[in-house]
């Protein structure tokens, strides 16, 4: 029976199914997308590291040959494009996609625009404010553009070095709401991820990994600024933070996502002589060491992630 697929779809000539699956399969891997196969209908539920989530379907033709349709389902459509167009690609067997040009420089660093940069100071303490007051917001979407406007203050490929500083310094302040709302979003979303055997409430899994995203670049942050040992000293991240986390690297086969970020957490928290020593009696190495193989096979990211951090701990 005929029926329209959508225009991200393309036509396999000659294709064999079980070589264009394991292309596809391959593909999703590298590209570290969370993925759920049906065989049997030839269907693979996706979710990228964007929380973009889609859908791969593979049709036979009576003409001999494939279709490919690749599906959105949910989230922003750049960030989907990026993956339709690197599964295309695999299933007709081509090389892997750029998602960005190799060698651009600093858009600050363009002598059209460099009067214009220098002239805008952004209000940081403004726009932290503005952030702490979505955060109070119980409509869903104010608390995720918060995390996401956070994710991108604490990053230091989005914002600049006197930003990234500020912002990660009060992420773990507890002086300031922006930290006391990011731990009770993130002990709830711990809950979530341990308590659910399925998917759950996908806007409160990409929150919870939001959180985790946003403190995993704080605390790279702060390493590098040598200003982690204070926080390590504090009991709420000996006893509630740590604890946290481990549990996040042992959901790793049903979240991969947020067990990536709670592993670069934990990476950067045992570069401490004390924590490290901590991880190591909470168990840390078997954790990592089951991420790792789990990861190789299905979730690029996570396997490097964990090897690199068990290669620290194990120091």
């Amino acid at each position: 029976e005929d029926f329209p697929l959508e225009r991200t779809s393309r036509f396999i000539p000659d294709g064999d199914a079980t070589q264009v699956a394991a292309r596809i399969c391959e593909c999703l891997r590298q590209r570290s997308v969370q993925a759920t196969y049906n065989s049997q209908k030839a269907k693979a539920k996706c979710i990228a590291m964007e929380n973009v989530k889609f859908r791969i379907q593979l049709f036979a033709s009576e003409n001999g040959g494939l279709m490919v349709e690749v599906q959105r389902r949910r989230g922003d459509g750049f960030a989907f494009m990026r993956e339709c167009r690197a599964v295309l690609s695999a299933a007709e067997g081509g090389g892997e996609i750029e998602d960005e040009p190799a060698g651009l420089g600093r858009v600050a660093n363009l002598e059209c625009i460099k009067d214009v940069i220098k002239s805008y100071q952004p209000d940081i303490i403004r726009e932290l404010e503005r952030v702490d007051t979505m955060l109070a917001d119980p409509n869903e979407d104010s608390t995720l553009h918060a995390l996401g406007h956070l994710r991108d203050m604490t990053d230091p490929v989005k914002s600049s070095a006197d930003i990234i500083e500020i912002v990660s310094r009060r992420v773990f302040d507890r002086s300031f709401d922006t930290c006391r709302h990011l731990l009770i979003i993130l002990d709830s979303g711990a809950r979530d991820t341990i308590q659910k055997s399925d998917e759950g409430n996908n806007l409160a899994i990409y929150r919870h990994q939001l959180v985790l995203n946003v403190m995993a670049n704080a605390f790279s942050v702060l390493q590098k600024l040598d200003e982690l040992s204070e926080i390590c000293k504090e009991e709420r991240i000996r006893d509630s933070v740590i604890s946290i986390l481990l549990d996040q690297v042992r959901v790793g086969r049903l979240y991969p996502h947020i067990s990536v970020f709670a592993i670069q957490c934990i990476s950067s928290l045992a570069s401490n002589s004390d924590i490290h020593k901590l991880l190591l009696e909470k168990n840390v190495l078997s954790y990592l060491k089951e991420a790792v193989d789990f990861g190789s096979e299905t979730h690029d990211k996570l396997g490097k992630v964990a090897a690199n951090t068990l290669l620290q701990c194990s120091c």
